[in-house]
């Protein structure tokens, strides 16, 4: 999903009313996505004895101080819609996903390379 959204956010900054809200849409797929499975992840890496130490609430804790972080940011968009063509402030917003997006699919493809331990066990592996 991290390339859907990767693909979703690359989208969304070309200058095509269209293609950006394609762009949009993709990129909302994957991040609802990869919001519902995230609890299912932490709860196939986690062990349970470290659940209560942060790691389920933290996602919730991210998400919401990204979001505050997004409408402090909105406050410096102009309100004059000619002025948003002549800035690209609003790229950012669009763009600002991308490094995370990449840091990830990077981490995922060389570091965390593990399968979970719930499909390692329903496969019979050891």
């Amino acid at each position: 999903m991290n390339w859907v959204g990767l693909i979703g956010s690359l989208l969304s900054l070309v200058l095509d009313f269209k293609v950006m809200v394609l762009g949009r849409f993709v990129f909302g797929f994957a991040s609802g996505v990869l919001l519902c499975v995230a609890p299912r992840i932490l709860q196939e890496t986690i062990p349970a004895k470290l659940m209560d130490k942060g790691f389920g609430a933290s996602t919730n804790i991210i998400l919401n101080l990204c979001g505050f972080c997004m409408l402090v940011m909105a406050m410096g968009m102009p309100e004059e819609q000619t002025k948003l063509k002549e800035t690209y402030f609003w790229c950012i917003f669009f763009a600002i996903s991308i490094p995370f997006q990449v840091a990830a699919i990077i981490l995922h493809t060389f570091y965390f390379k593990e399968e979970t331990l719930e499909f390692s066990v329903n496969n019979g592996d050891k």
